[in-house]
This record gives C-alpha cells, structure tokens and sequence, in this order.
C-alpha cells in the first residue's frame, strides 16, 4: 500500500508500505531511501508518526479563483524525529500486533504515536 505523510515543512513524503514474508515484518520500500538521505537519519535515528488534527479553516471564497483555502495544517507536523530506546518502540510494536493484529497496526500507529 502506499502511504503519504508530511514532515515540519509540509513537504509530501510517499512510500509504499508492505510485509516482507522472509523476514516476517512491516517495511518502508519505495521513497523511504530518499526520506533517510535528505533527512541526514543515521542507525539508530527513530522516526515518530503522529496524527495531526488541526481546526482548519476552510473559506469558500469565489472572489479567490473560486477554490477552498484551507488554514491551520501548514502549522503542525506530521513526521518527528524523536530518539527512543529501540527496545521500547519494538515491544510496543509487538504487543499491538499481538492484541490487533497487523491489519489495524498502521491505523493504530497513526492515531496513537508512541510516548516520550
């Protein structure tokens, strides 16, 4: 599946997201080498995935070209750097496939992004 998120700058980052069956894991593919280079990530470097809910304005204004201006999004991240123990992200990773299952891991992830 591909997935869109966009990171402080509201730049759109896309990668395609899938389960390698030899090594039994969810995997980035397609995108994410650009994604580590641009962002200078090193070994050991955690990406955090948050969903982010602003309240947007949404103007209908005809004398503007006749589109929709959004406000409010361009303010918020939806992709941090955070540094935790990898030990931590793993087993919180592991149990929520245990108690979910992997269907609803990308959902779960989004609308509750690991602690501090």
């Amino acid at each position: 599946m591909e997935v869109e998120f966009h990171d402080r700058t509201m730049r759109s980052w896309k990668f395609r997201y899938c389960y390698l069956r030899t090594s039994q894991s969810f995997a980035f593919r397609s995108g994410w080498s650009s994604f580590v280079k641009e962002k200078g990530l090193k070994v050991n470097d955690t990406i955090s995935f948050f969903l982010c809910e602003t309240k947007a304005r949404v103007d209908d204004d005809n004398d503007d070209k006749g589109g929709l201006l959004v406000e409010g999004a361009k303010y918020y991240s939806c992709v941090g750097l955070h540094h935790f123990k990898k030990e931590y992200v793993q087993k919180e990773v592991d149990q929520a496939v245990k108690e979910k299952g992997d269907e609803v891991i990308m959902e779960e992830a989004a609308a509750n992004p690991f602690p501090n």
